[in-house]
């Protein structure tokens, strides 16, 4: 067993053998990006459901407050 996995478990994240149902927001999904500044590697990163979807919000609230009219890089002209 991988020592992420064995640390998921004892979040949590992973359940142990035998339970029976588990939060679909605890579900881990992992995804592969590209490395930035290499044309070949990749690298994996892994997340719960909800971490990625906290992520994703961050990252919107962030997008709507740079291109709100009106505002020059998230600043108020």
């Amino acid at each position: 067993m991988s020592m992420m996995a064995a640390m998921m478990m004892l979040a949590g994240a992973i359940p142990v053998a035998g339970a029976q149902s588990m939060d679909p927001d605890l579900k881990v999904r992992c995804v592969r990006e590209d490395v930035i500044g290499s044309l070949t590697q990749k690298r994996r990163v892994c997340h719960t459901v909800r971490e990625w979807n906290d992520i994703q919000g961050r990252a919107t609230d962030e997008m709507h407050r740079i291109i709100q009219p009106g505002t020059l890089n998230g600043l108020n002209n």
